[in-house]
């Protein structure tokens, strides 16, 4: 079984991802930490709390992280995902809410309670990764495995 922690910008693509983890019989979501991406991290966010919902898996943490990249301006492209992110499915605000923990913490904290056994899958902009790494070295060689799309 594969403890996997999510790191991702909830687009249609990263809900995939999200549905994929869940449904797999080799992964134990352990969270889900949010990146702005292709949309803005409160949307991000949203999402990961509703594919969450829709799905029966409220108690899976989500925690919301970095807000912009570290070196550009953020710009959000609501053209390739849709106006809500998910291809403009207006689905309902979620009613379960992210945890009161910042991504990098969730992320350093998850690594380095549980060295070698975390699989870090990042799937949107490395931004919480950078800055994890740069507060918290070790988790570079404490994390299992980290696979980066």
């Amino acid at each position: 079984m594969v403890r996997m922690l999510l790191d991702c910008d909830p687009g249609i693509d990263d809900a995939m991802a999200i549905l994929f983890a869940l449904k797999s019989k080799e992964v134990l979501l352990e969270g889900i930490t949010t990146v702005s991406g292709n949309i803005g991290i409160d949307l991000a966010t949203a999402n990961a709390l509703r594919v969450l919902e829709l799905t029966g898996h409220e108690h899976i943490p989500v925690a919301k992280g970095i807000a912009r990249p570290l070196i550009k301006r953020f710009e959000p492209t609501s053209e390739v995902h849709g106006r809500d992110g998910m291809g403009n499915t207006n689905l309902p605000l979620p009613k379960i809410k992210e945890q009161p923990i910042h991504a990098v913490d969730f992320i350093t904290n998850a690594i380095m309670k549980n060295p070698s056994e975390i699989t870090l899958v990042s799937v949107g902009p490395l931004t919480n990764i950078a800055v994890a790494i740069t507060l918290e070295p070790r988790i570079a060689v404490n994390v299992k495995e980290a696979i980066i799309m």
